[in-house]
């Protein structure tokens, strides 16, 4: 009579491997995503050239590969960067970005000396800034260099600053499957190792 062979059990090495696999997975998620939610943009320097039908306001959020630290003061070097007045649109593709911001012991951020996305054609800014003795605005402006030239046409609000909120960004489907993959590969292994 044949004595039936016992499954091969989980290896130190196999299970390390399975962990790497997982914990990989878990690490390419660690996008996270800003928000700003601007107050409403009631002023203006002309009535039909405004750069937003008024009442606007800015929104816009960007991207980075991990979170802010506590008490952090400095320059920001998002992935992705995308703002609006609900008119225009500002990103990374289309503009050049300035991001300086600070944080509080949370690693929120509870002020900024300039969100700033410069178009590249040199006609369209959005701006916000909120940071200890700055003017505290949010702005978006056309610059018109035709007939009359120079001509700058803004909405703009002043002391009403915006907030911001943070959030996790979605992991993509490659990162889920290699999760799956390490999980139920180490399902089946302890299922083997049990007989089951």
């Amino acid at each position: 009579m044949k004595i039936p062979r016992p499954a091969p059990a989980l290896t130190r090495s196999g299970f390390l491997v399975l962990l790497l696999v997982s914990m990989a997975a878990l690490a390419a998620q660690a996008n996270v995503i800003y928000t700003y939610h601007g107050t409403v943009m009631i002023s203006r320097t002309d009535q039909n050239f405004t750069p937003c039908p008024l009442p606007c306001a800015l929104t816009g959020s960007f991207t980075l590969a991990a979170a802010l630290p506590a008490n952090y003061a400095g320059t920001l070097n998002p992935i992705a960067t995308s703002f609006t007045d609900g008119t225009m649109l500002l990103d990374n593709l289309n503009s050049s970005v300035n991001a300086n911001v600070l944080t509080d012991a949370a690693g929120n951020i509870s002020s900024w000396w300039a969100i700033q996305l410069d178009a590249f054609d040199a006609h369209h800014t959005i701006s916000t800034i909120n940071a200890p003795g700055n003017t505290v605005r949010d702005l978006t402006f056309n610059f018109i260099s035709q007939v009359p030239p120079g001509i700058v046409y803004e909405a703009y609000n002043f002391n009403s600053p915006g907030y911001w909120t943070m959030s996790q960004a979605t992991p993509e489907p490659g990162t889920l499957c290699l999760l799956g993959g390490g999980l139920l590969a180490a399902i089946s292994c302890g299922r083997r190792r049990l007989g089951l």
